[in-house]
C-alpha cells in the first residue's frame, strides 16, 4: 500500500490519497503512471495513477479521480476504474468524449464511446 500527496507550489492545496494498491513506488510528475488530463471535460484537470505497472494492449488498469470544483477536492470515480480495468482509455478533447479499446483477438481490437452527462459515463458506441 502506497500514500500519494498532491500539494500545490504556493501550498494553497493539498490532498493524500491513501492505501493505494499500487507498484508505483516513486510517484512523481515524471512518472508515466501518473497523468493529468479531464477525464470528464469540464475543464479542470483530473488526476489517474496506474494501479499497477504493466499490463496489456487490453488492459490498462488505473485509479480515477476527478476534481470537483464545489468540494475543491479530487474525488475518487469508479466507473472510470471499472472501465479501466480491461479497456485502455483515452480522452477525445474534440468530441468531448473517452474511447476505451481492447485487444478482441490478434487482429482485432473492440471499441466503445463513451461521454460524460448528469454525474456519469454513459456508453454511447457511435464514432
Amino acid at each position: 500500500m502506497h500514500t500519494l500527496t498532491i500539494t500545490c507550489k504556493d501550498g494553497y492545496f493539498k490532498q493524500e490519497f491513501t492505501d493505494l494498491n499500487t507498484e508505483n513506488h516513486l510517484v512523481s510528475t515524471d512518472d508515466p503512471g501518473l497523468a493529468f488530463d479531464d477525464w470528464n471535460f469540464d475543464g479542470f484537470l483530473d488526476l489517474s495513477l496506474w494501479k499497477y505497472v504493466g499490463g496489456t494492449l487490453g488492459n490498462a488498469p488505473h485509479y480515477f479521480w476527478l476534481w470537483d470544483i464545489d468540494l475543491r477536492i479530487f474525488v475518487a470515480n469508479e466507473e472510470l476504474e471499472m472501465i479501466s480495468e480491461g479497456s485502455a482509455l483515452v480522452t477525445d478533447i474534440e468530441n468531448n468524449r473517452l474511447i476505451s479499446s481492447w485487444r478482441e483477438s490478434p487482429w482485432e481490437i473492440g471499441v466503445n464511446y463513451w461521454e460524460y452527462r448528469n454525474g456519469q459515463f454513459e456508453l454511447i458506441n457511435e464514432p
